[in-house]
């Protein structure tokens, strides 16, 4: 078997990238060495966690100075009885599953407590368990695979307070016992998960309704309890359906707004385009146009069977169409073959005109119907000048 000594610990330190300073180091592992005894850990009077499982130690003893231990992991050992923890004030969980324990003893002084395994030992009589009421904090306490036969061990486990988690599993009890889940959730009023699965609301509602008043007590509460179901169904679904209506009617106001928003901003613009007349800037610049002012096209202010339109693209007079050379020659046609125009265009095209007979208003909106025009490529964004400008190209 190997020694727990001093130059031993450092290596396992060491091993694990732990200091070798004993004072700074918080955890300690010394698993699976082969110690018979806990020795030479007073030096270590910071650790939190000790790590000590899976080795031959039958008694805790030695931990007088790790007063700051938070948890003990000490289980696959040889111990038969709980010792040595009577300093340990902050210990809040201790695991001595795997051994050979057959009594509940030692916890007194370890008020703060919460954690407690004891699966897989020896405890078997309600003399054995006597110990857990020392400890009143436990909030788990695990007992699995004990052999545990008789049904007081319940009455004392019933009497922990804070009790939250239960493990019986693999005890004889549980094989002669009636209704143990049932009193067990009843008895232990902050119990959430007990063996195999949690402990819900609905549950403990439903043994509550049968510890009083039996199975008719329990078939009464579960009616109750679909039809309270039912109702929040019920209810969450009204909510739901109010919510869709106030977003429609959310909607349709936004929507009448928007109407009586555009409504008014069109009789403004109206008003002012009137001032406005389509043409072109000629000065060896492209000057690209927006589309949505193609509306303001027509200008009365040229004549009353003249119609200004939107300029093709010539370089150097010529059509970029060849195909509409014939038909566009002394008209002013606009450019749709790169959606821009181009200004070298000469001057005494640029106020050139063209019958209303050739084109002509379709809705009286400013648009214009291009079906009687020569075959076009794509159109071509355009921008509105004041009739001042259209003056200075004369």
């Amino acid at each position: 078997m190997t020694e727990m000594t001093k130059k031993y610990i450092k290596k396992q330190c060491l091993k694990h990238d732990l200091y070798s300073t004993p004072e700074l180091n918080t955890i300690l592992y010394l698993h699976y060495q082969g110690f018979e005894k806990i020795e030479n850990l007073d030096e270590y009077t910071e650790i939190k966690c000790l790590f000590i499982q899976n080795n031959a130690i039958s008694i805790i003893e030695n931990l007088d100075k790790c007063k700051n231990l938070r948890n003990i992991v000490i289980e696959h050992n040889m111990l038969n009885k709980i010792t040595g923890l009577e300093s340990l004030t902050e210990l809040d969980g201790l695991n001595v599953g795997h051994n050979y324990i057959n009594k509940i003893s030692g916890l007194k002084n370890c008020t703060k407590l919460q954690n407690l395994n004891l699966e897989h030992n020896r405890v078997s009589t309600v003399e054995h368990v006597q110990g857990l009421l020392e400890c009143p904090s436990i909030t788990t306490l695990n007992l699995t695979s004990n052999n545990i036969n008789d049904a007081k061990v319940l009455d004392i486990i019933y009497k922990l307070p804070n009790l939250r988690v239960l493990y019986l599993k693999d005890n004889p009890i549980l094989k002669t016992i009636t209704n143990y889940r049932k009193n067990t959730i009843y008895h232990c009023k902050k119990l959430k998960y007990l063996d195999d699965r949690p402990i819900f609301d609905d549950e403990r509602r439903l043994v509550n309704a049968w510890y009083k008043n039996g199975r008719e007590g329990e078939k009464l509460e579960r009616i109750k309890m679909n039809n309270e179901k039912r109702l929040k169904t019920e209810e969450r679904l009204q909510k739901f359906q109010e919510m869709l209506e106030r977003g429609r009617n959310s909607r349709i106001s936004e929507e009448n707004e928007n109407d009586s928003s555009n409504s008014s901003s069109g009789k403004d613009e109206e008003k002012k385009t009137n001032n406005l007349n389509m043409d072109f800037i000629v000065n060896d610049e492209i000057v690209p146009m927006l589309d949505s002012d193609i509306n303001d096209c027509k200008n009365s202010d040229i004549g009353e069977d003249k119609e200004i339109i939107i300029i093709k693209d010539r370089r150097n007079n010529n059509v970029v169409d060849d195909d509409d050379d014939d038909v566009l020659k002394d008209k002013i046609i606009y450019n749709n073959d790169n959606g821009q125009i181009f200004n070298n265009v000469s001057k005494n095209y640029i106020k050139k005109t063209i019958d209303t007979e050739t084109l002509t208003d379709n809705n009286d909106n400013g648009y214009f119907n291009n079906s009687t025009l020569p075959p076009i490529r794509k159109r071509i964004n355009i921008r509105p000048i004041l009739i001042e400008e259209i003056e200075e190209l004369d």
